[in-house]
């Protein structure tokens, strides 16, 4: 489903594959209301990390007020579902909406981590011969999407690469999904930049709690 999906973009089948795509995760994921719950709870906290992020001075001078995330696990074969957060209303040259750009750059990121396990971040996809990538019109898949050890894969679209990157980071974390040297390792497997992203995106107090957690 996902390699199809993508390729239905790279030809210029937008809505269609959009559309397609969305009808077939959201069918899926209401026959099984237990994984259902799961993904919910990880989405309600990336809500939180998003709102924080749209506070993040980037982000208030490019005036960037939404993006799409989306949530999966490549261990069970459960495929990722978006979810698109604030709102974005301005238009975009090749795609004809933001939203449906943030849409298929978020579902794009996650799919490269789908179909290669030995990947941690959308952004080492780059290192792949470029006659074997998938492309987003002419542009190679950018960072904003992780896979964690325990076989979640999230990802976001809606603002710089090392924010997407640091929203799912943070999200992990805040899950408990992974800890504070996993996170740093994915980070310096992706944008480097993204691990003190995602600390400033959680509680003051995040790392002094899980300190304390780790050691009692």
């Amino acid at each position: 489903m996902l390699p199809e999906y993508t390729y239905a973009h790279a030809r210029g089948k937008l809505d269609y594959g959009i559309n397609k795509y969305l009808s077939f995760v959201y069918r899926d994921y209401e026959r099984r209301p237990t994984v259902r719950e799961s993904a919910l709870s990880v989405i309600e906290t990336a809500e939180e990390i998003f709102l924080r992020a749209c506070t993040f001075q980037e982000n208030i001078k490019s005036k960037r007020t939404g993006g799409c995330f989306t949530v999966g696990n490549r261990n069970t074969g459960l495929i990722p579902y978006p979810v698109y957060m604030g709102a974005t209303k301005s238009d975009d040259e090749e795609y004809g909406k933001k939203s449906d750009k943030y849409i298929m750059y978020a579902v794009t990121k996650a799919a490269v981590l789908f179909t290669n396990p030995d990947l941690s971040t959308s952004i080492e996809y780059e290192s792949h011969a470029p006659e074997e990538r998938i492309y987003l019109g002419e542009n190679a898949i950018p960072a904003g999407g992780i896979a964690l050890p325990t076989g979640e894969v999230l990802s976001f679209s809606g603002f710089s690469q090392g924010l997407d990157e640091a929203l799912c980071i943070a999200t992990a974390l805040k899950m408990k999904l992974i800890d504070l040297t996993q996170a740093q390792e994915i980070s310096n497997h992706g944008t480097k930049s993204s691990y003190e992203l995602a600390i400033k995106l959680l509680p003051s107090d995040f790392i002094s709690k899980s300190t304390n957690s780790n050691s009692s």
